[in-house]
């Protein structure tokens, strides 16, 4: 060899290197290298004895050839995506219904976890603009969220784990637009508002200023912020609003800012206004309305802190303990265990969606075999094969993915409206966190779930079988039967994981309805329910609120299509001025059973004030009970029966007897083996005997799940003989607001008629305007709509879980029609055979569909397991049933083990049209 051809190490470096070069340019792109250091070593005198650089010049310049192969590298691999891509949509085109199958198995299941994750998303990911928003806490004692002005003052001053400890008051404010009273919603917040929300900062108001220290001294000009939404809404988004006097509940209110529109910390708040702690009840330590934020100190905890605050509220009366929580922590708490279910049923039903998925491909895989087998044969390497699998696998959950994502946005609209009570408002629209959370879901699963199948598919390849039937009859034999096998496991898990969603579903479905079969104790169909809060101001005494309900309740009677029409203070489900009382029962009574229980968040009442020139209360009795005023046509609008005695009529004004009628809880309590008709009972020492006239059906006032507990109803002519007395100058002003002197007096109008809801509220709007110009109508509902959202959260809780449930078994379903398929087809020179041989149709049916009666078996008894370790998640759902409910497991049963057989019968019954000739001309 001359010595210009001599091996050197420049020269090895390329041998190297080329090998990772694709093989169509691998001969052409050495031979251009080679050449081009060949030139190189020309040019030197002696190889042996040439200079040390000269050496490395050349090894240098051989070493370049690295970044040129890794771009060609790089080229390579982008053709050979793009041609898997091609080619995958060329698959498509093929076969398009296993293309949608698999499309729609992802996307149901990728839309599914999508939603689920919007509500996660919008409960702890989404980012809070105010300032440090993670340092937001609240504070409460054990006695409850509330505090009283003076309570609050005193906090304020030993405040060391907290800083902008802020005071918020929710309070309706009367306005008027376009003639119209109208109840707008607000709140009044004390100084440290500002700084604490960052209404000086990245939350200043879109128009206008934020308040000013001097505007919270109790001298100070009356101002408001109004909300974007009002702005909008009432005021045209007029730029010259603010400075401009609005008239809310009474009283001018000078505008000096338009809120941002990211300010919702208030939710459904429309105006803000300085707390001056001048208002009525400011003094009063009965008067708690007050909630208190503040910002954590940092390097403090939320346990640290409340200690720190109980150091004030410990020589509070009586003594408390304070807490302090973070204001994202206590808004999430109430929809938890919603999104934590919601969370376990979406995780399932992409599983079930994506085991479905790898199920489909394996068949395909399964089914181009001899594609396979010749690609190999023509030299395509296994992991190039693999590689256009997985590619080809990628455009199909891409595909899902974007019709997930589709589906969680045309599903937005209905998640968001039926977002329950006390739950974050959820976004209407997708978040940029969504959209890339279910595209990397789309992209991992795609991946994950396509691996397995393409490395099985290439590692089962019998070149020599492959080819054979590949040129054969198209009924070639079955071959390896391990794959099936395997898909036969996944079959059985999918089955398991749906049985758990439809055990679920079955649970909540039965709950609902038992729910729906309990006696509220009244007739809630066509029934509307009309809101007032009369102002204190102008209803003054219990006259005053009398003459209104007999006004309002008369012309109502009058309109046509109305059958009837009463008031009470108070309906089930809707507290307005229900309150629990101490009362003196006159003996003899014999009190069965347990003390009386509370209602949740209630605290027990202080006993009535001392007689005059008495320090405390006389050891007396007192019981706790349930009060609420009503007219003489509630009982008889609600359908409320009459048990024993008289019902209230008009003659019980204030000039006749007090009266009262009690409920049969109330009577079983007391007076058990009595008639408790012309008993009496009194509020305390002070105040008039009140003669027991009736005995009416139990009201359930809280949950259809709640007890019954005692409740007395007086008429609202007599309703005020504690107010009377309590105005008395002799009586403590702190105890006048205890019996609520200066607050406003709920009254609640229901309406007996078949008209719809709105039609009513147009009716009743001209008349409430002809008694009180300035009275609107706080609130409109119906009976059946307020008994309904009592149960908002399990029927929210109880359509998607039906939903995904259904959803499940469809995909479970479709996986067992694809595997069935696909044994017929591998099977079915087999079942030729039999069938030349003599076998009947009916076994030949049989053959292929064992497998999918012991896939639906396998996959009801291990879902049976999964759904008994799985389903205590739905206790706080259930009402009066047994998470283990064995009916529901069997009745799931057997829904779910028929649905299974009949998606493997289905492509089954072909199996019995195999030809026998063509299965004899195939061997």
């Amino acid at each position: 060899m001359s010595p210009t051809r001599e091996l050197r190490p420049h020269r090895w470096i390329i041998r190297i290197v080329s090998a990772f070069i694709p093989k169509r340019l691998r001969t052409e792109w050495r031979r251009e290298w080679e050449a081009e250091l060949l030139h190189q070593e020309s040019t030197l005198a002696n190889w042996s004895r040439p200079h040390w650089r000269t050496r490395m010049d050349l090894v240098r310049q051989s070493l370049g050839s690295t970044w040129d192969a890794a771009f060609l590298q790089r080229r390579r691999l982008e053709e050979d995506f793009a041609q898997d891509v091609r080619h995958g949509f060329r698959l498509i085109s093929r076969a398009p219904g296993l293309a949608l199958a698999a499309c729609t198995s992802l996307a149901i299941g990728i839309g599914g976890t999508t939603a689920a994750f919007t509500m996660i998303d919008a409960a702890l990911l989404r980012p809070w603009p105010y300032p440090e928003a993670d340092r937001l806490m609240v504070v409460s004692t054990n006695l409850g969220r509330y505090f009283s002005p003076p309570a609050f003052r005193r906090l304020s001053d030993r405040h060391d784990g907290l800083e902008h400890l802020t005071a918020a008051e929710a309070h309706g404010f009367l306005m008027n637009f376009g003639g119209q009273a109208v109840l707008v919603n607000g709140h009044r917040v004390s100084a440290e508002v500002v700084a604490l929300l960052g209404l000086n900062g990245p939350l200043h108001p879109d128009a206008g200023r934020a308040f000013i220290p001097s505007e919270f001294a109790p001298d100070s000009e009356p101002v408001v912020a109004i909300s974007h939404r009002l702005w909008q809404t009432q005021y045209a988004s007029a730029d010259s609003i603010i400075g401009q006097t609005i008239t809310a509940a009474g009283k001018p209110l000078r505008v000096v800012a338009v809120l941002s529109r990211k300010f919702d910390f208030f939710p459904d708040s429309d105006l803000l206004v300085p707390l001056t702690f001048s208002e009525p009840g400011s003094y009063s330590e009965y008067d708690r309305k007050l909630e208190v934020y503040g910002s954590l100190r940092p390097g403090l905890t939320p346990e640290l802190a409340g200690l720190m605050l109980t150091t004030a509220t410990r020589f509070f009366r009586p003594v408390q303990v304070a807490s302090v929580e973070s204001v994202r922590e206590r808004v999430f708490r109430g929809f938890r265990p919603t999104v934590k279910v919601l969370s376990v049923v979406a995780l399932i039903i992409l599983v079930v969606g994506c085991l479905n998925f790898a199920t489909l491909l394996t068949v395909r895989s399964a089914d181009r075999q001899p594609e396979l087998a010749v690609r190999i044969a023509l030299g395509a390497g296994r992991q190039r094969i693999v590689r256009q699998l997985v590619t080809e696998a990628l455009v199909l959950s891409c595909a899902g993915g974007a019709a997930g994502v589709l589906l969680a946005y045309l599903g937005r609209g209905v998640v968001a409206g039926n977002a329950i009570e006390g739950m974050l408002a959820l976004p209407r629209t997708l978040e940029w966190r969504v959209i890339a959370f279910a595209t990397v879901l789309a992209i991992t699963t795609g991946v994950l779930f396509s691996v397995g199948p393409a490395r099985r598919a290439t590692a089962r390849v019998d070149l020599e079988s492959a080819l054979r039937d590949a040129v054969s009859s198209p009924l070639h034999g079955m071959g390896p039967v391990g794959g099936i096998r395997a898909n036969w496991l996944v079959g059985s898990f999918q089955v398991a994981l749906t049985m758990v969603l439809l055990v679920g579903a079955g649970l909540l479905v039965k709950s609902l309805l038992r729910i729906q079969a309990f006696d509220p104790g009244y007739d809630s169909t066509h029934a509307v329910t009309l809101r007032f809060d009369l102002p204190r101001a102008r209803y003054r005494t219990d006259a005053d609120v009398a003459r209104f309900v007999e006004l309002l309740t008369e012309r109502v009677r009058a309109v046509s299509g109305v059958d009837d029409a009463g008031a009470a203070s108070s309906l089930p489900f809707a507290v307005g001025a229900l309150r629990m009382r101490m009362v003196l029962l006159e003996g003899p009574i014999h009190v069965s059973g347990p003390p009386e229980a509370m209602p949740l968040g209630w605290r027990v009442p202080p006993p009535p004030p001392p007689a005059p020139g008495m320090i405390d209360t006389p050891a007396l009795d007192f019981f706790l009970t349930l009060s609420c005023e009503v007219d003489p046509a509630f009982f008889r609008t609600m359908r409320v029966p009459l048990v024993r005695g008289r019902d209230f009529t008009p003659f019980d004004t204030a000039a006749s007897p007090p009266v009262v009628i009690i409920n049969q809880a109330m009577a079983a309590r007391y007076w058990p083996d009595t008639d408790p008709v012309g008993r009496r009972m009194r509020l305390g020492p002070l105040f008039p005997w009140k003669t027991i006239v009736g005995v009416v059906g139990n009201i359930r006032r809280f949950a259809r799940d709640d007890e019954i507990r005692s409740e007395y109803y007086e008429p609202f002519a007599q309703a005020g003989d504690e107010r009377r007395l309590l105005t008395s100058p002799k009586i403590d002003v702190a105890m006048r607001d205890l019996f609520g002197l200066d607050r406003e007096s709920p009254v609640m109008v229901v309406v007996r008629s078949r008209l719809a809801v709105r039609a009513i509220a147009n009716a009743v709007g001209p008349l409430v305007h002809s008694i009180d110009p300035a009275l609107p109508i706080a609130q409109v509902s119906s009976l059946r709509e307020t008994l309904d959202n009592a149960v908002a959260d399990r029927r929210f809780i109880l359509s998607h879980v039906v939903g995904f449930a259904s959803l499940a078994l469809l995909l479970a379903a479709l996986g067992v029609y694809a595997v069935t398929s696909h044994v017929v087809r591998q099977r079915g020179r087999e079942l030729g055979i039999r069938a030349a041989l003599g076998a009947g149709r009916a076994h030949l049916i049989w053959l292929p569909m064992r497998d999918g009666v012991v896939v639906a078996v396998a996959g009801v008894f291990f879902g049976a397991l999964l759904s008994i370790a799985l389903t205590p998640q739905l206790r706080g759902f259930l009402y009066e049933v047994n998470p283990w409910d064995w009916s529901t497991l069997l009745s799931v049963a057997v829904l779910l083990v028929p649905a299974v057989i009949c998606a493997s019968y289905f492509p089954a019954r072909h199996a019995g049209r195999v030809d026998p000739l063509a299965a004899l001309k195939s061997i």
